[in-house]
């Protein structure tokens, strides 16, 4: 009895004893830790803010004699783009160097930036770059970001070429001077730059380069725009073939025109899918189909998290067309026309067998119309049809992609073929 009691005695001292040593090292350790963490990564440690903060996102990068970009986009800085795909290190037009930067622009008003770096706007007075664009695009236009990032006064490049318009397809370096894109700013620091368009196309810029070389020139003055008719994306294009089988390259990326939301070209494939903070959809057609009558489209589909996948047929614009639409991984599928913007499910399918060890992988829809019925497929099959009497006689293919949430992952389009029916 009295050993039990010594026993129990003796470990209730040792596990206090244990537990008061543990406290006491645990409050030295996180004591010392304030003190020491941040100082093991070069900074002066604030409690309010996060130590390991990535500082280019405060512009505190500069730019090693200017240099904004040669070849490549300089390593800490950020870009950001809106109905634009860009390449930063195209082959295909260069100025100098290896590479250049290739923009395709697939809206009006598209455009691109750079920011994260900070400059002095007392040690430059001009900003200069190489431009090679398409007769799409027409003028670019180029803007400057204060230290805050506020945008400054938007000037008209071609303005500042040497005939004051940018010629088509050959390159032009063209030196425009801060003092007429910081306008009456008193703004001492540049943090940003971005270039945007009118009209879609393909633009390549070059040996982008803050310098001391502008003579005096006067601003350019932005007209007050008219309006006019919405841009037409099947005016300019080239007439496509059928059989028609999408390769995934630049030239034939630019081929297609994106009316809203997030379309890309990545890894091997298109993407689509919602564009935060402005788009739960995306809508895209193939510029050059319109005259198609009679056809059968396939697809494959790597899926994302966006709920629903669209195959769009017999378009003539965004507002008019038929789609077989896909959602939980082509589980079910719906058949729609869309006349004047107003869409009307016409049929919808019971739930469909999927893969069960990888639904999101190698999903293949398929659709077919042939006079006025559209026929929906699903991994193969057959799985709905319905009559459209108004539908057109002719028309392009396209895509269309939802999802409640803006920020949800695009699908990837692996493959895409259109194929003539009989009698086409």
């Amino acid at each position: 009895m009295k050993s039990d009691t010594f026993w129990k005695s003796f470990w209730l001292v040792t596990l206090m004893l244990l537990l008061t040593s543990v406290g006491a090292s645990g409050t030295l350790f996180f004591q010392h830790i304030s003190s020491v963490n941040a100082a093991a990564v070069g900074v002066s440690f604030d409690p309010t803010k996060d130590p390991f903060e990535f500082e280019a996102q405060q512009g505190h990068f500069t730019l090693a004699n200017g240099a904004l970009y040669q070849d490549a986009l300089p390593l800490g800085l950020q870009q950001w783009n809106w109905d634009t795909n860009l390449d930063w290190r195209s082959s295909e037009q260069v100025h100098s160097g290896i590479g250049s930067l290739k923009m395709t622009f697939m809206q009006p008003w598209a455009g691109m930036g750079v920011s994260g770096f900070s400059i002095s706007r007392a040690s430059y007075s001009s900003i200069s770059l190489a431009v090679y664009p398409d007769a799409s695009v027409g003028d670019l236009y180029i803007e400057v970001y204060d230290g805050k990032g506020v945008a400054q006064v938007r000037q008209s490049i071609g303005w500042y070429a040497a005939n004051g318009a940018l010629v088509p397809n050959q390159w032009q370096v063209v030196t425009i001077p801060l003092a007429n894109l910081m306008g009456s700013s008193s703004s001492n620091t540049l943090s940003a730059v971005s270039i945007s368009t009118t009209n879609p196309g393909v633009a390549y810029v070059d040996d982008i380069q803050f310098g001391n070389d502008a003579a005096a020139h006067a601003p350019w003055v932005q007209p007050q725009w008219q309006a006019g008719p919405p841009f037409n994306p099947y005016a300019t294009s080239t007439p496509e073939g059928l059989p028609y089988t999408l390769t995934f390259t630049g030239d034939a990326f630019s081929h297609w025109y994106s009316y809203y939301g997030y379309f890309a070209l990545a890894d091997d494939a298109l993407k689509i899918g919602p564009q935060a903070p402005t788009y739960n959809d995306s809508l895209v057609t193939l510029r050059g189909g319109r005259a198609w009558g009679d056809y059968a489209v396939n697809a494959t589909v790597n899926w994302g998290i966006t709920s629903t996948f669209s195959l769009l047929a017999r378009m003539t614009d965004s507002q008019n067309y038929a789609s077989c639409a896909y959602s939980y991984y082509g589980q079910t599928v719906q058949i729609y026309e869309v006349k004047n913007g107003v869409s009307t499910e016409l049929g919808v399918t019971p739930p469909l067998p999927v893969d069960n060890d990888a639904p999101w992988q190698g999903m293949k829809a398929g659709m077919q119309v042939k006079g006025h019925t559209v026929t929906c497929y699903a991994n193969g099959d057959k799985v709905l049809s319905a009559d459209i009497p108004d539908l057109s006689s002719s028309g392009t293919v396209g895509f269309e992609a939802w999802d409640k949430n803006q920020y949800a992952s695009p699908h990837s389009i692996v493959s895409f073929k259109v194929q003539p029916l009989l009698g086409e």
